[in-house]
């Protein structure tokens, strides 16, 4: 699946938060509606040759991503119904396709139950309050030691011959990322590297 690989790293690093525009009435938080998730996505998957397809298949919802190369990558979520009612398997039917769509993108949508109907909770769970004090941010230096450790790991475990040179390190890096590095890409560098490593994992 490299095209597609390649895609969804680019799809992942060009991809910003989703607003999240709704509201979990029992949990009182906020998460990205389907809808939203689906406004944000389309044009930065289109930009990418990529798209997807969600469709009910036996007792789960299927969910499929295409590339326009004919490359797909596909997962089936069980869907859990709470009533055998059209409103419980449609509530339980959204709640899969958001939980789904994001899962295979790697998406951040937060916790939530926009299907109320399908998993509602017999009672409110408060979050426990905090006993330690918050630690303070790291500085700069710190952040961007950080970093580039975090860099060598990933490319130490991409290379099957260990690179010898300062030349052939920042070759690999453009090679695999197409960005170079320098300090300000470190951050784009780690997710693209992060995301081809799940990509592959899935293989």
């Amino acid at each position: 699946m490299k095209n597609l690989a390649t895609a969804l790293c680019a799809f992942q690093a060009e991809v910003g938060n989703i607003p999240k525009d709704s509201t979990n009435p029992f949990y009182k938080s906020k998460y990205a509606s389907l809808e939203s998730v689906i406004t944000t996505i389309k044009p930065i998957l289109a930009k990418h040759g990529l798209s997807f397809s969600q469709l009910p298949d036996g007792a789960g919802l299927k969910t499929i991503l295409f590339h326009t190369s004919g490359e797909t990558l596909e997962a089936t979520m069980t869907l859990v119904v709470k009533e055998q009612t059209p409103q419980s398997q449609g509530s339980s039917l959204t709640y899969a396709r958001r939980y789904a769509l994001s899962a295979m993108l790697g998406l951040a949508t937060d916790e939530d139950d926009d299907a109320n109907e399908a998993t509602k909770p017999t009672q409110k769970v408060e979050a426990p309050k905090p006993t330690a004090k918050p630690v303070p941010p790291k500085s700069v230096t710190d952040l961007t030691k950080q970093r580039k450790t975090r860099v060598k790991e990933l490319v130490d475990g991409r290379v099957l011959v260990p690179l010898e040179t300062k030349q052939e390190y920042e070759d690999f890096v453009k090679q695999e990322t197409t960005l170079d590095l320098i300090d300000s890409n470190l951050v784009a560098i780690i997710e693209r590297l992060e995301a081809l490593e799940r990509i592959e994992g899935i293989k």
